[in-house]
C-alpha cells in the first residue's frame, strides 16, 4: 500500500492526489535544493518530502470534487488562502 492509498480512502480524492504527485515532488526537490544551498537555514535533513506532501495535500483540496466540499465559512477561507498561496508561486520566476 503506498502514501496515497493510505492518506485517502475516496476515489476521486486518490485521483487528485495521484495527479498532484509527480509536480509537487518535482517542485519540493527543487526548493529544497534551494533552501538548502542558499545558506541562510543550517538544515539537518531534506526537506523535501514534507514540502511534497504539504504540496499535494494542498492540491488535493483544491481539486476536491463538489461532493466532497465541504460549504463553511472556515473552509472556503482556506481554501481561498491556499489558491493565493499557489498563485503567489506560480508567479516565482523560476516556475
Amino acid at each position: 500500500m503506498n502514501l496515497i492509498d493510505e492518506a485517502y480512502t475516496d476515489v476521486s480524492l486518490k485521483k487528485a492526489a495521484r495527479i498532484a504527485g509527480p509536480g509537487c515532488v518535482k517542485k519540493a526537490n527543487e526548493r529544497a535544493n534551494e533552501t538548502m544551498n542558499s545558506g541562510q537555514l543550517e538544515w539537518t535533513c531534506n526537506p523535501a518530502g514534507i514540502m511534497a506532501y504539504h504540496c499535494a495535500k494542498y492540491e488535493v483540496i483544491l481539486n476536491c470534487p463538489e461532493n466532497q466540499i465541504v460549504n463553511s465559512k472556515e473552509c472556503d477561507d482556506f481554501r481561498q488562502m491556499m489558491q493565493e498561496w499557489k498563485n503567489k508561486e506560480q508567479q516565482r520566476p523560476d516556475n
